[in-house]
């Protein structure tokens, strides 16, 4: 089945390295504006390691709960992801993300994308190959942002569907615990 997006308003896509920095910068300032907004945002991540992005999205998803965050876990398993998504998830409700594999339970969840979902009816992608991380900019990758409801739409779809397949058939590491500013961790309810 061939997927067309009739509905696209613009369609930019960039180059790293090249433009490496450019395109952390365009999700940064795209993911403020959906904060701004108060855009509900879909993820699927793979090789996660960007701090600031982490921060944006844990702002999102505490503002509008329906929300969602799924990662791979071989990667999450890893020394420099797990730190990031353990502080990202800390903040979000347990219904809000999962950490698993592709729903046939053994490949990785490869994808690397956002879909952000405006009240006023708007759409907005980023997909690629291009990882949200320091290592991804230096690296040869592309990203696309695509402005298309019917294509964040159904990007938001399919990282529901995935995100339900793990919490119900993988079992879900705990609630990381979450600083509440003061230094002291702040239990979370365990999955």
């Amino acid at each position: 089945m061939t997927l067309q997006w009739p509905d696209v308003t613009d369609w930019v896509s960039m180059w790293a390295p090249e433009q490496g920095a450019a395109i952390t910068a365009a999700v940064l300032a795209q993911l403020q504006d959906g904060l701004a907004s108060g855009a509900t945002l879909y993820s699927s991540q793979y090789g996660f390691t960007d701090g600031p992005i982490a921060q944006v999205m844990a702002q999102i998803g505490q503002k509008v709960p329906g929300s969602r965050f799924l990662f791979d876990r071989s990667e999450y398993l890893g020394r420099y992801e797990k730190p990031v998504v353990d502080a990202l998830i800390a903040q979000l409700q347990p219904d809000q993300w999962a950490i698993g594999t592709a729903p046939d339970g053994s490949d990785i969840l490869h994808s690397k994308i956002l879909a952000l979902l405006y009240a006023d009816g708007r759409g907005w992608t980023f997909s690629g190959s291009f990882n949200l991380s320091a290592s991804a900019a230096k690296e040869a990758n592309i990203a696309d942002f695509i402005w298309s409801a019917s294509r964040a739409s159904a990007f938001a779809a399919e990282v529901q569907k995935n995100l339900s397949w793990c919490q119900v058939h993988q079992p879900q590491p705990p609630s990381p615990v979450a600083e509440t500013g003061d230094g002291q961790g702040r239990e979370e309810e365990a999955r």
